[in-house]
């Protein structure tokens, strides 16, 4: 699962949230590479529009600052207004950034791309700008212990085909 956290900010000039004061973050996980929901994406742009390259995607959205779980929200990707393919919205929750495209591959098979995404035009009144951080979690320890079981058995299994190859010395 990919680990979403969208920290939106209140700064006196355009820079990334560091330079300002965080007022939300809003975390939600979606398969990094997520079965977009049909029929949403269309031409049209505008706030909480969508746009050509685009999909849709639906997940558990928390908002940090208010300890509100506002459950499945349909959360939209490529919505940019002066570039379709990139940003995100959540329009049931006046929430939108403008950036960088966030994924790799077709919107009908996205794959999402952990990284840190400056956004333009989040829900705060202007300057407005935003934070995505998309995380992938590390392998965990237990199927790197499987890796490593395979793996010695691989080379055991090789080394018994190499020693039943050997001449006995017999006559």
């Amino acid at each position: 699962m990919a680990e979403f956290e969208y920290a939106a900010c209140d700064i006196n000039n355009f820079g990334t949230c560091g330079l300002g004061t965080i007022t939300d973050i809003y975390t939600w996980e979606a398969p990094v590479s997520p079965t977009p929901l049909s029929s949403y994406c269309q031409w049209g742009y505008g706030y909480g529009g969508v746009g050509a390259g685009c999909f849709a995607i639906t997940a558990d959205v928390f908002d940090t600052a208010s300890q509100t779980d506002y459950g499945p929200t349909t959360i939209f990707f490529g919505t940019a207004d002066y570039e379709a393919g990139s940003g995100f919205s959540i329009p049931d929750m006046g929430i939108q950034g403008d950036g960088v495209t966030e994924w790799s591959g077709y919107n009908n098979a996205p794959t999402f791309v952990a990284g840190t995404y400056t956004m333009w035009m989040s829900e705060q009144n202007s300057p407005q700008v935003g934070t995505l951080y998309i995380t992938t979690p590390e392998p965990s320890m237990l199927s790197s212990a499987i890796c490593a079981g395979l793996l010695g058995l691989f080379a055991l299994w090789c080394s018994r085909q190499r020693n039943s190859r050997r001449p006995t010395g017999r006559a």
